[in-house]
């Protein structure tokens, strides 16, 4: 409120300062004892103390320390009583509640708000104001309610992520990406209100939030009319009445469109599929059990009402927590420290989650007690004299709370004015109106009734906020440095925006690009309803596929049962090794691709299995047919391409011979499982079946199905290992200071042992950085597998169609000196002091993916990789062949579905520990 010109404008209305203060005097009633107070000035009272850069809840706390917590003052006619202590507080929110139980209607606000067409907020106490607040209790606000909108909030914080993100992908070496969280926060809980409110069918949404904002604004303090309710030139000389009533004019208007939607919604179909709170409004109107008729101005002040509540002191709150979170560093960590660990694995944020977050609930709290959305809570009217502190408060009083003030006071906070989420760890008070030192929300029978709905907003933002993003100040500027100055509307808002810099540390897995793009050719192989993890377009039966890779094929202790076969796979690949004559050199590429080939197969297919060899090379034809772009899926419209490539028919060809080898294998296994040979350990094809027979899918598992996800995890576990450990080894020829200090780390380690085993390999801490920089390099897809735009979408603020193939170069971004310094050396010492790793966290590295299409079977694939490492480092120095430099060895690569090398790694192996005897 701008108080300065309220005082000049008072100085037109002084000839009449007379009649006023008649007037007031005939209708004021005696008062014994009233409140304490400063000094009036003649015909605008009080108004004088408020003026400054203060926000008025500051000037009334101060106000209050040197007159006392219970002060009666006069704002041009109105007798306002200010209430700053948690005793104060309590009497009137408790002990005389009754008596405070209704609001005060100003004289511009019953312009809008016509008697008898009040919303919850400004209803007056009675029997009209119960029926309506039973309404919000157990119809709009219950807990059922807000459940039932979770996935409108889930879906808007997504958005929220995404636009952050985005803004934080466009950050270059020179300049940093800034971006106003405020607008953003303010935007996501609005859209998230709306759509609760009113439906996501509502089309005109940014036209209700400027009526909003403005009417917000016209609210936001009182006006000439509403200080001197008299007098008729006030109300003659303010703009505001003018105002008032246009706004009102349009926003009924505004909102008879959105009622007639929604009943012309229903016409349409009577049954709703979920309701939103104007639906239950009008329902209830149809219904007529209410005491009393609920007009249609009621529902539209209703809603009006439940957008103020649900969406503007959310947001507020949210941009105080992230406030003062910045200003907090130690607090900012401690709290992303707990949501990340509860969280650890999780692609997003849901709210079934966010109970385990205990911090995290301490610090919305304690941002309630510094920041409340009202620091004056809505005023109360007293309906009859009473006492409160001993002291009498007239008839028609306006009260105020400053819960600003008490939620400071140092009688009942230590360190009142410092963030300190701890102090609520040991004490049991909360914002329930319980505890009249801390009501943020109010207390007794005008308590907020939608706390709830605010909380599950502030809450599942701020956790998604802290778990996918780090965040900076911009500029240089220091925690601390943070302009934290308010302005007041309805809400105690910042009066800057707040400027933040994000980082993403969890990546925010985007839907757009969920699905694979099925080329002609791969669609011959694979019709629709049999492909298998790799190119399952998005949706619930790719959920449930993943779910049974990740849960029953590749989890731990899946991977764990196939040790024995990895050692044994590993023990034929040394013997090979050292089996040539001393100084003959061996063809390492070809034993690795073959070690790596028949470990898969064993794991997927079984040892049982007597026809591995013809398997094989049918894996091998297949990936060389995927590995080429062929004339009909570079036009796939044309028939002629069809027609002129030989393609097609090797495809079906090769579909007809793998898939009744398939078969062979499958009748194989179920004719051991129906002779009783199911004493051994399952292997993955077992698994497959079984789930099969159990039928716990959501869709059947068929088993067309099972064939492709048996040619998949060959694929996804033997050739991007195989290929893998080539390029390490490759890396390690060429580099021999890294050759030499992994070779020590594994010989210091491992001394005095025959053979490595996997238990062995966990200290290997240099080996680790060996594969991961290799991986850095050298990752297996470089390309990754394409993605498909399921819909049109914003990427670095450029469009991205409908249907186009997105590739993701992961090769280009793992070279880039954007992010590497000497990008092309081969240096593990890069990844020591970094918590830079390859699963899906950061961007500038993912040579598995991320999201929700990576690559599941990572724990497969590195097992194998660092058991045949260690044991090739262990056993054997290595030798270039001919006399070869380091400089000499070729590093071309070619393309299959892994980027394999153009030439096989040719190396002589010199035996430093002999391998162990194996007994006949």
């Amino acid at each position: 409120m701008a108080v300065y010109l309220l005082f000049l404008a008072a100085l037109i209305i002084l000839p009449m300062a007379n009649l006023i203060r008649s007037a007031r005097h005939r209708r004021r009633a005696v008062i014994r004892r009233p409140p304490p107070g400063p000094w009036a000035l003649p015909v605008i009272g009080h108004l004088h103390h408020l003026v400054g850069k203060l926000p008025h809840h500051h000037k009334l706390r101060d106000l209050a320390r040197r007159h006392g917590p219970l002060m009666l003052l006069r704002f041009g006619e109105l007798p306002v009583v200010v209430a700053s202590s948690a005793d104060a507080a309590r009497e009137i929110t408790k002990t005389h509640d009754l008596a405070f139980a209704t609001r005060p209607v100003t004289r511009t606000a019953r312009l809008t708000l016509p008697e008898g067409g009040e919303g919850i907020i400004f209803a007056p106490y009675g029997d009209g104001w119960r029926q309506l607040r039973k309404i919000c209790t157990l119809e709009l606000l219950s807990a059922r309610r807000v459940l039932s909108f979770r996935a409108v909030r889930e879906q808007e914080v997504r958005r929220l992520l995404l636009a952050v993100a985005s803004s934080e992908g466009r950050t270059t070496t020179t300049t940093t990406t800034v971006i106003n969280l405020s607008r953003m926060i303010s935007s996501c809980v609005a859209d998230s209100s709306v759509r609760a409110i009113i439906g996501s069918r509502f089309k005109d949404r940014e036209m209700f939030f400027r009526l909003m904002e403005r009417g917000i604004k016209l609210f936001s303090g009182p006006s000439l009319p509403d200080l001197f309710p008299s007098s008729r030139l006030a109300m003659l000389v303010s703009r505001i009445p003018g105002r008032m009533k246009r706004q009102r004019k349009e926003m009924m208007a505004f909102m008879e469109t959105i009622i007639e939607q929604h009943q012309a919604a229903r016409k349409a179909s009577m049954e709703l599929e979920k309701e939103d709170l104007v639906d239950v409004l009008l329902r209830v109107q149809r219904d007529g059990s209410l005491q009393f008729s609920l007009t249609t101005d009621n529902i539209k002040a209703a809603i009006a009402d439940l957008f103020i509540g649900g969406s503007e002191t959310a947001a507020t709150t949210l941009q105080w927590a992230m406030s003062e979170l910045l200003n907090n560093p130690k607090v900012m960590q401690k709290a992303q420290n707990e949501v990340r660990r509860v969280l650890y694995g999780q692609e997003r944020i849901t709210e079934e989650t966010l109970s385990s977050l205990h911090y995290l609930h301490l610090v919305i709290k304690e941002t309630l007690r510094l920041h409340p959305p009202a620091p004056l809570l809505l005023p109360r009217e007293c309906r009859e004299p009473c006492q409160i502190l001993g002291f009498d408060v007239p008839k028609g009083a306006m009260v105020l709370i400053n819960v600003w003030a008490i939620g400071r006071d140092p009688i009942n906070w230590h360190a009142p004015e410092k963030f300190m989420p701890e102090r609520f760890k040991q004490n049991n008070i909360d914002f329930k109106g319980t505890s009249s030192e801390y009501i943020p929300f109010g207390a007794g029978r005008r308590i907020c009734p939608g706390m709830m709905f605010g909380l599950a907003n502030i809450e599942l933002v701020l956790a998604s906020l802290l778990y996918h993003f780090d965040w900076k100040l911009p500029h240089g500027m220091q925690a601390g440095d943070l302009d934290m100055t308010e302005t007041m509307a309805v809400t105690a808002r910042r009066e800057a925006d707040l400027l933040v810099v994000p980082v993403v540390r969890v990546p925010i897995v985007a839907r757009a690009a969920g699905c694979r793009p099925m080329s002609r050719m791969t669609r011959l192989v694979f019709p629709v309803g049999t492909e298998g993890i790799i190119f399952a377009p998005y949706g619930d039966e790719w959920r449930e596929l993943r779910k049974v890779c990740t849960v029953e094929l590749l989890s731990a202790r899946r991977v764990q049962s196939f040790r024995a076969v990895r050692e044994e796979e590993v023990g034929r690949l040394l013997r090979a090794v050292a089996s040539p004559l001393p100084g003959q050199a061996v063809n390492l590429s070809a034993l690795l691709s073959a070690y790596a080939a028949d470990s898969a197969v064993r794991a997927i297919v079984g040892s049982r299995f007597k026809d591995r060899d013809k398997y094989l090379m049918l894996l091998e034809r297949g990936l060389k047919l995927f590995a080429k772009h062929t004339l009909p899926d570079l036009y796939p419209s044309s028939r002629l391409a069809m027609w002129l490539s030989r393609m097609p028919r090797r495809m079906m060809q090769h579909r007809r011979e793998a898939y009744a080898f398939t078969d062979a294998i499958i009748r194989e296994h179920q004719e051991n499982r129906a002779a009783g040979d199911g004493d051994d350990k399952e292997d993955l094809l077992d698994v497959l079946l079984r789930i099969q027979r159990e039928g716990d899918l959501q869709f059947p598992l068929s088993t067309e199905r099972i064939k492709t996800t048996v040619g998949d995890m060959f694929a996804g576990g033997s050739e991007t290992a195989g290929t893998a450990l080539q390029w390490i080894m490759a890396e390690l020829i060429r580099n021999p200071r890294v050759m030499h200090k992994v070779q020590d780390e594994v010989r210091q380690t491992l001394a005095g042992r025959d053979r490595v085993t996997e238990d062995a390999i966990s200290n290997l801490n240099y080996m680790c950085l060996v594969i991961k920089e290799a991986l850095r390099l050298h990752p297996p897809v470089p390309l990754l597998l394409p993605r498909e735009c399921r819909n049109t979408c914003q990427v670095l603020g450029f469009d991205v169609p409908k249907g186009a193939m997105v590739l993701v170069n992961v090769w280009a971004i793992s070279r880039d000196p954007q992010y590497w310094d000497k990008s092309e050396e081969f240096i593990p010492e890069r990844f020591e002091d970094s918590n830079i790793d390859f699963k899906g966290t950061n961007f500038e590295y993912t040579p598995f993916g991320a999201g929700r299409r990576m690559c599941p079977g990572i724990a497969f694939g590195l097992a194998n990789i660092e058991l045949t490492l260690a044991s090739l480092l262990y056993h054997f120095d290595w030798q270039l062949p001919d006399g070869m430099d380091t400089v000499d060895l070729d590093m071309t690569e070619e393309m299959v579905v892994s980027a394999r090398r153009l030439h096989d790694l040719l190396l002589i192996p010199v035996v430093r520990v002999p391998l162990p005897i194996v007994s006949s």
